[in-house]
């Protein structure tokens, strides 16, 4: 190559940037709205509109609840709320600057230290306003609307960077990157809880906070290849920059075309903006072409750079005029270049110039990510440190009640069991009224008497019917509960049928209802078999005491009065009988001994069934809610515990084990009360003495006695058992509750968007209408009748 040649060369070469770099400098101002992303007046980079809210009284809104719902004195956390409401305050009539910027960080921080342990539904309603107000009293969308603020505040104050300086683009691309955190964050932990928001809300929806997050990245990028391009770097890799800050407005423009009213002007300038930098990437391969002396790949190069730049500007008149101007000055450039390339060419280097399609992609390089602020990795340390998470708290009633029916199911019930198996065992063999008549022929015995006193201290017979009462009057309670909660569920069905029925499936689009609520409607048919199996279980103790009631009402007879009732036994002395009396005596002296150590075990059991707190647990849940938070668990859930559940009801499940080696007891034991009970059995024979009825009272007032704490022990059960019953139907028909709700909000936002679309159709048509009716008239006005005549001229 002469000198002359190369001289050329390097003066096209610096011609190009040169026009490069005025393309990128002279970036206009474009001056379009749309409704939620907007094109800055201030540039020519897109920023986001803010959100508003209304005020709320963050110290009322949450005292009763705290006291409601987390069993804890609210007074405690006063300061700490008041703390919130200055920091919501401050953060919704924040400036778009560095401090408004932390005051909306800051309060993202507080609020989310509260949010994270409140339950799904506070009662305490956030209105946050986009077009029309959207009304949500889920913690998780007034995070979602705070942190998407804080989106908007980073975008803002990117687009406002003077990006005719280095320090301004570095600023700007990492505000950008930020913002895209925001969103990307908002995408993945929020979106999939706000789905029945989505028809009120779109800027919510994972599909808007994708098309927000590519679209910060791009604009990210683009201050990148900026300053590359600043920098003086080489073509090929200025090019890969600007290749990927192409495909990022691609990915951004692909998301905003599936949204329900994409904006107009955006979806112009998400299209100029990407045709644009494909033109940037080719002109800046073509610059590399020329110097790898590839003067045919240089034309086809400029080619492609020409067809995109075409491309671009019939976007970019429809963006504004401030996004024109650049890419009105880029495709001149291109058409320039274009122009000298081919003649140079064909005159010079008569190289072969390639088909545009096979062509080597340009390959891209990403140098920005998303950037997640410092509040959302971490709450405020030390605010509402002593409130316990809602789902703790729900963890520990879970645990609690799986602890209980574990204990009832391993211990109570086996102990009970083996209890009422012996106790019968006895009761055929007649004991112990048989050995008690022969050891005392006249009178009430001790036992007996003891026996009769407590059954009247306790209310006696009345005090067992006012328990019947009571427990019939508890399940009548929960029949009730179950009734209203299913005729929640079946009158939202009936509504979803009806708006169904009216729009028609296919425009009708949300969930069926009885999919929807069909895990519920399948504990609800859980719990009506409960009752179902509790009121045939309640029937049997009604009947049980409505048979014994005679019996019953002799214990509260006096002591005199039973005595007299008793008929003497005849004394006998045959020393065999009174040696196998002694040693039934001692055998049942044993037996009551290991009986009340039986009951013992059992009543404790019991206890603790019942407990309502166990503070190893709670610690234990706690230290690990603890942990999950500081690895940024946005949302806990009881799946998260399930391990710490498991391991502190591992010592209650082995209980059942330890049953063996009593049950092995009572065998040996029945079986010594069996073998002294026909050796009795034997020498009253021998004497003549059979059976006095004076036994059979005794044994049948002793039968009595069991068979009165037999009847008090299943009426407090079923007591305990309604009452739990009522505690779960009541978190059932809260949780319904709150879905309903949902679902009614989902209604109304489907039925807005239904009409809406309604009402432009009946506009698109009318207007469609007007234009075929003007042509119909000019057709008519044109045609020709015979009755018109000829006419010639203007005559």
């Amino acid at each position: 190559m002469t000198a002359s040649r190369r001289q050329r060369m390097a003066d096209f070469i610096n011609r190009t940037k040169a026009a490069l770099d005025k393309h990128r400098d002279g970036a206009g101002h474009a001056a379009s709205n749309s409704d939620h992303v907007r094109v800055s007046v201030e540039d020519d980079m897109a920023s986001l509109g803010c959100r508003t809210t209304s005020e709320v009284n963050m110290r009322d809104a949450f005292t009763s609840l705290i006291a409601d719902h987390f069993r804890q004195r609210p007074e405690q956390f006063l300061a700490d709320l008041e703390k919130l409401h200055s920091s919501r305050r401050a953060a919704t009539h924040a400036e778009d600057d560095e401090t408004g910027i932390q005051q909306v960080a800051n309060y993202y921080s507080d609020f989310s230290a509260l949010a994270i342990k409140l339950p799904l539904h506070t009662g305490t309603n956030f209105i946050w306003r986009v077009q029309t107000p959207v009304v949500s009293d889920n913690p998780t969308f007034e995070r979602a609307s705070i942190l998407y603020l804080l989106c908007a505040k980073y975008a803002r104050m990117a687009a406002k960077a003077n990006r005719s300086s280095l320090t301004g683009l570095k600023q700007a691309a990492s505000f950008f990157q930020l913002s895209a955190g925001c969103a990307h964050h908002i995408e993945k932990h929020f979106a999939s809880q706000l789905q029945p928001l989505a028809a009120l809300d779109e800027t919510l929806t994972k599909r808007y906070l994708d098309m927000i997050h590519n679209l910060m990245l791009a604009q990210a990028q683009e201050c990148v290849w900026q300053k590359a391009a600043y920098d003086g770097l080489k073509d090929k890799l200025v090019a890969q920059l600007a290749q990927q800050a192409a495909e990022y407005y691609f990915l951004s423009l692909e998301q905003a075309q599936t949204l329900t009213t994409p904006p107009p002007t955006l979806i112009h300038y998400l299209s100029a903006k990407y045709q644009q930098f494909n033109a940037v990437a080719q002109l800046r391969m073509s610059l590399a072409a020329v110097s790898a002396r590839s003067f045919g790949e240089e034309v086809a190069r400029l080619q492609l750079a020409q067809d995109a730049a075409s491309k671009s500007l019939s976007h970019a008149k429809a963006a504004g005029a401030n996004i024109m101007k650049p890419v009105d000055a880029l495709a001149k450039h291109i058409t320039e270049s274009l122009t000298r390339a081919e003649k140079d060419n064909n005159l010079i280097y008569l190289a072969a110039v390639p088909e545009t399609g096979p062509l080597t992609a340009v390959p891209a390089i990403s140098m920005v990510k998303a950037a997640k602020p410092d509040c959302v990795s971490k709450s405020t340390a030390g605010l509402f440190e002593r409130l316990q998470p809602f789902v703790v708290r729900n963890v520990i009633d879970t645990y609690l009640d799986r602890r209980r029916r574990c204990i009832l199911e391993n211990e109570v019930k086996p102990l009970q069991h083996q209890l009422a198996s012996l106790q019968s065992t006895l009761v055929k063999m007649g004991l112990p009224g048989k050995f008690m008549a022969i050891e005392q022929p006249d009178g009430l015995p001790a036992s007996l008497c003891n026996h009769c006193d407590e059954f009247r201290r306790d209310g006696g017979l009345t005090a067992l019917k006012r328990q019947s009462s009571q427990v019939q009057a508890l399940m009548q309670a929960n029949k009730g509960l179950l009734e209203q909660i299913d005729d929640v569920i079946d009158e939202e069905n009936i509504e979803d049928q009806r708006l169904r029925a009216y729009y028609g499936s296919a425009r009708w689009e949300r969930e069926v209802s009885a999919d929807f609520f069909s895990e519920q409607r399948g504990s609800l048919l859980r719990y009506r078999g409960l009752l179902d199996q509790a009121a045939a279980s309640d029937q049997l103790v009604n009947d049980k005491l409505t048979a014994w009631m005679p019996q019953l009402e002799k214990l509260s007879l006096s002591v005199a009065e039973l005595a007299r009732m008793i008929p003497p036994a005849r004394v006998t002395h045959d020393p065999r009988v009174v040696q196998c009396v002694e040693a039934l005596k001692r055998l049942w002296l044993e037996w009551e001994a290991v009986q009340a150590e039986r009951k013992a075990v059992l009543n404790e059991a019991i206890c603790l069934s019942e407990q309502t707190s166990d503070d190893a647990f709670e610690a234990a849940a706690l230290n690990r809610a603890t942990v999950l938070q500081e690895n940024n668990a946005d949302a806990l859930t009881p799946k998260d515990f399930e391990h710490s559940m498991q391991e502190f009801l591992q010592p209650y499940n082995e209980r059942a084990a330890q049953l063996c080696e009593s049950q092995a007891n009572d065998d040996n034991l029945l079986s010594r009360f069996e073998e002294l009970e026909q050796n009795l059995q034997h020498a009253l024979n021998s004497t003549d003495a059979q059976d006095s009825p004076r036994g059979r009272a005794l044994q049948e007032l002793s039968q009595t006695w069991e068979k009165y704490q037999e009847l008090r022990v299943n009426l407090d059960e079923g007591r305990k058992f309604y009452n739990d019953l009522h505690r779960a139907l009541n978190r059932l028909g809260d949780e319904v509750q709150g879905l309903v709700e949902e679902r009614m909000q989902e209604a109304i936002g489907a039925r807005e968007t239904i009409e809406h679309d309604e009402a432009a159709a009946a506009a698109a048509a009318a207007a469609q209408s007007s234009t075929t009716n003007s042509g119909t008239q000019r057709n008519k006005r044109s045609t020709w009748a015979p009755s018109d005549g000829i006419k010639f001229g203007r005559s």
